[in-house]
């Protein structure tokens, strides 16, 4: 076992020795990752700068709309469409907020649209449940500003249609006069004020049917609303990846334990031209040891990869792991199948160029197979089954459950043992064939 651990720490450390080596197996997965998740959307969710909110409307009145409507319009926020076009409840809500596909759910209960916005002065004001992870409480605070501050433009939007108001202002008025908790003088005073407001309203709809009457255009009277609003439709992002690096990063791994295979494989036959393989078996050193110390080696060079860069993706660009067991299953499986395709492709050349052009000519279709250059979700339905056959697939399919799809640890075991598979049969196949050639 000492020999083994040996020649496979001399193999490392002449795999890190090869500058040009660590670039194919290191720099370029990380640069492929960044390049392809800022074009992808970088950090933002996949183009969408807002935080995706569920409301529920238990009021389901023209005023609740009409305040969803309005936080709509805000950048900030992406209205969450609820699932199968049926409307959002409080359970509904909840499991989109725990799943991920929501960062909060905000609840409008009954009444909310009353007095049109002007329940306040009344002390009927609603009370609106808002439902956000305690851990994110930046998008907590973010989400109750524009939450007050649409509910004062609601306030306004009313004062800004005084003829809409009238309906409202009554409706205020019977509820003032049978709140029998409220004082005389605040009764009063709160009465004097919707007067107010209701004659004002009636000036403004006399004024508009005067207008109309004389052959004049009611759309010329002036403008009471202090800013206007553009409208724009939101890209709302769809429900998985948290960003774009959580597609990309499993893409650079992939062709960072490609890099590795392919260096290890080429360096297998390097020993054999180069007599190094010779002086290995004269010593106390058998067949056997020999390639189990290359498998070893490969073994341990993929999952010093993966690790590295899923260190940077996690740390650095906010890459989430949904399962760290998970996680460990797809690296560990990953990185036999890849140990397994080293070996069958050593066993393809006698020369260092020859399984160089193997290794990569073999890999490069597995990985445009199995989306190691386009995302797996992005690929039409022909090409997603076509993909089956590629391992790269699975390695890459493995890597998103554990990240970010969500799988339980039942579910990962279809690709891990797939991964295993192959990696199990590519090594004994080379083992076989480098045994009965030393031989």
């Amino acid at each position: 076992m000492n020999n083994i651990l040996t020649m496979a720490k001399k193999d490392l450390l002449l795999l890190w020795r090869d500058k040009f080596g660590v670039f194919w197996i290191l720099l370029f997965p990380l640069m492929f990752a960044l390049f392809f998740g800022s074009i992808f959307g970088g950090g933002n969710g996949g183009g969408s700068s807002g935080m995706d909110v569920a409301f529920v409307d238990l009021d389901n009145t023209e005023h609740s709309r009409r305040f969803i409507t309005l936080l709509g319009e805000k950048d900030a926020i992406d209205l969450e469409q609820p699932p199968e076009g049926a409307p959002w409840t409080v359970e509904t809500a909840k499991e989109a907020v725990l799943s991920g596909d929501a960062v909060a759910y905000v609840v409008l209960p009954e009444g909310f649209g009353g007095a049109g916005g002007m329940a306040m002065f009344t002390g009927n004001t609603p009370e609106v449940e808002v439902g956000v992870d305690p851990s994110r409480t930046a998008e907590k605070g973010f989400l109750e500003g524009l939450l007050m501050e649409a509910s004062f433009r609601r306030l306004q939007d009313s004062f800004a249609d005084p003829v809409s108001m009238r309906p409202d202002i009554a409706q205020m008025k019977q509820d003032v006069l049978a709140d029998q908790d409220m004082g005389d003088q605040w009764r009063s005073t709160l009465m004097t004020f919707f007067d107010s407001l209701d004659t004002f309203a009636g000036m403004a709809d006399e004024a508009i049917q005067t207008e109309e009457e004389s052959g004049g255009d009611a759309s010329e009277a002036p403008d009471m609303s202090p800013i206007k609003i553009r409208h724009e439709d939101v890209v709302k992002r769809s429900s998985g990846p948290l960003n774009a690096y959580e597609i990309s990063f499993p893409q650079a791994i992939i062709w960072g334990i490609i890099g590795a295979a392919a260096g290890l494989a080429m360096m297998l036959v390097q020993e054999k031209t180069r007599g190094t393989w010779v002086r290995l078996r004269l010593g106390p050193h058998t067949t056997a040891q020999i390639l189990a110390s290359k498998g070893l080696s490969c073994f341990a060079a993929c999952i010093i990869t993966i690790v590295l860069l899923l260190f940077v993706g996690h740390l650095v660009l906010g890459v989430r792991v949904g399962s760290w067991i998970g996680l460990a299953m797809a690296v560990a499986s990953s990185a036999a199948c890849f140990t397994g395709l080293m070996m069958i492709f050593a066993t393809l050349g006698k020369t260092e160029q020859a399984v160089a052009g193997w290794a990569w000519g073999g890999m490069m279709p597995m990985a445009m197979l199995g989306g190691g250059m386009v995302p797996l979700m992005m690929m039409p339905s022909w090409m997603q089954t076509m993909s089956n056959i590629s391992p790269v697939k699975w390695a890459v399919y493995s890597m998103e459950g554990a990240i970010w799809r969500g799988f339980t640890l039942e579910k990962m075991l279809l690709p891990c043992f797939i991964l295993l598979a192959i990696g199990l049969a590519g090594f004994l196949f080379g083992v076989v064939v480098l045994s009965r050639r030393e031989g």
